[in-house]
Parts: C-alpha cells; sequence; structure tokens
C-alpha cells in the first residue's frame, strides 16, 4: 500500500506502508571516532604514573588523537563512549597496580585496580569504558602506576593495549 498523501490524523503502526522519498530527520550517526593502540612495548616505572604510549592509529576521523603526546582532544563538545585496555607484563607480585583514564592533566575519570599477589599469569589486562562529557579544549590520556619495585613493560599488540573512543549523537 503506498502512501501518497496522509489524510487521516494517525497511522496504523501494525500495517505495512511503502515509503517514495528521503526521510529526514530521523537517526543519526556517532561520529569522531578514534583508535589508537600500542606497536611497541613501552616500560612503566616503578611507583610512578606513566602515561601509556599508544603510538599507532588504526583510526582518527578527525585527526584529534596525538601520537607524539598520547592523547586525545575532541573535535566538538559534547558526550564521548571512550575507553581502554592495558595488558602488562607482570608475573611477580606488588600490592597495587592501576590504570586511570584522566581528563586535562589530572582529573580521573575511570580507574581499574587491583594488587598483584599470588597470580602467575605474566599477563595482567585492564579494561574499563565510560561516558564522558567533554569540551573542546579538553584532553584525555591514559596513566597506569605499579609499584612491583621494578619497571613493568607494557604488552604491546593491537587486541591487548588500546584507547578508544567516538562522539554519541546528542
Amino acid at each position: 500500500m503506498a502512501i501518497t498523501k496522509i489524510q487521516s490524523e494517525s497511522l496504523n503502526l501494525a500495517d505495512n506502508y511503502d515509503f517514495t522519498g528521503s526521510v529526514t530527520g530521523a537517526g543519526g550517526e556517532n561520529k569522531y571516532e578514534f583508535y589508537a593502540y600500542q606497536n611497541t612495548s613501552h616500560s612503566i616505572a616503578n611507583n610512578t604514573n606513566t602515561t601509556i604510549q599508544f603510538d599507532t592509529e588504526s583510526f582518527d576521523s578527525d585527526g584529534k588523537y596525538s601520537t607524539s603526546t598520547y592523547t586525545y582532544s575532541p573535535a566538538e563538545a559534547g558526550f564521548y563512549h571512550v575507553g581502554f585496555s592495558l595488558g602488562i607484563n607482570a608475573a611477580t607480585d606488588y600490592s597495587i597496580q592501576q590504570v586511570v583514564l584522566i581528563k586535562n592533566t589530572s582529573t580521573e575519570l575511570a580507574r581499574v585496580r587491583r594488587p598483584h599477589t599470588g597470580n602467575t599469569q605474566a599477563i595482567q589486562n585492564y579494561f574499563a569504558s565510560t561516558i564522558v562529557q567533554l569540551g573542546a579544549s579538553d584532553t584525555l590520556k591514559i596513566q597506569a602506576y605499579q609499584n612491583s619495585g621494578s619497571s613493568r613493560n607494557t604488552y604491546n599488540t593491537i587486541n591487548d593495549t588500546y584507547f578508544w573512543g567516538y562522539k554519541l549523537i546528542t
């Protein structure tokens, strides 16, 4: 049943309709997306907040992720869905290891923290995602901290150590 002109005040949603032309104003797209990962293992110093170096971009639609400062600056203000995964080579015991999503220089937006005791797994993975409100001049980065007594290296694969995000439809 083709509709050429709607003359009634309502449509029966149980019926099937064939529309011609374009539908506008419906839906939208999440945009300004990025995905960066580590191509080279990096060291996390003992007892030091260390910015994680996501040195390779898989994609960056608006060119706002920096592989030199390892930060994301949004293309425009709004709400963003962002997340990270970090693999750390960590076969020894220690009391604290944490990975934090940082806004600007010090605001913690998401944190994964746990001890590493009695665990013989060589790689520990930390993952988190959250929705954040960002202004056009804000920056995001990932920092890690550990206190094993010596430096620990990240596990550098596209599947284990990555940082991503996109602007939500508003």
